[in-house]
């Protein structure tokens, strides 16, 4: 029990292949509810990086880290991630989606 327990968290700790990602990503906020989860869904602009750093194809993935105050469909951001998770079925009534943990979000004008 100890040892699968031991080898989730390194699982879950190794999202992507850093800890923390040096380089900034610029994400647009698509939508401000996804239809399942009901969190905000943000597509990469540029997902070559990403995809390299985190290992998952999809260019839209769901947030929990934009305040509301910025959650304006449409608009841009420069954020860092430090980890992803799978895709993760909130209920099976959406498309699943990875979601990301944002360490770093600024806006873009």
């Amino acid at each position: 029990m100890k040892i699968s327990l031991l080898f989730l968290g390194i699982f879950l700790a190794a999202g992507c292949e850093k800890s923390t990602l040096q380089k900034q990503f610029e994400v647009e906020l698509i939508s401000l509810s996804q239809l399942d989860c009901h969190l905000p869904v943000i597509r990469f602009t540029d997902t070559t990086g990403m995809k390299a750093a985190c290992g998952f194809s999809s260019s839209v993935a769901m947030t929990r880290e934009i305040p509301e105050s910025l959650r304006i469909q449409g608009k841009h951001f420069l954020i860092s991630i430090k980890a992803t998770a799978d895709a993760i079925p909130c209920t099976a009534l959406g498309v699943p989606l990875p979601l990301l943990v944002i360490t770093d979000l600024q806006e873009k004008n």
